[in-house]
């Protein structure tokens, strides 16, 4: 499969993509839709939902061969994260049905920053 060339700079193409998702796509979703991927071609406003991200792009691609693909995990804020693990979003709360203010976690996935000023309590500098 030919790539398709990108018709649109980076900002504009993330711009289109984020506002379908928001404006079309994210009121008609469900809670069973969470951790799916969302395939967006971002000038038709047509798209593919599939639990695999790369089947969700070749259905998109097999209806419409150019299609200038967004892609997004429902209830996430990335795609993929490296190092680390995700934090999913509840969908009540993404298409804005619940207002929540969240507490802090009591438990850290790393220590706490170090309070002196000594670069020796800095290793990363």
């Amino acid at each position: 499969m030919a790539a398709t060339e990108r018709r649109y700079s980076k900002e504009e193409f993330a711009r289109r993509g984020d506002a379908i998702y928001q404006k079309e796509i994210l009121p008609k979703l469900a809670a069973k839709d969470v951790g799916k991927f969302l395939a967006i071609d971002i000038e038709t406003g047509e798209y593919e939902m599939a639990a695999d991200e790369l089947k969700a792009g070749n259905k998109l691609l097999t209806r419409l061969p150019n299609a200038q693909i967004w892609m997004v995990r429902i209830g996430y804020a990335a795609t993929h994260s490296f190092g680390g693990r995700q934090v999913r979003q509840d969908l009540a709360m993404i298409t804005g049905a619940i207002r929540v203010s969240h507490p802090t976690t009591s438990k850290r996935s790393c220590p706490p920053p170090a309070t002196t000023g000594s670069a020796e309590a800095r290793p990363w500098r």
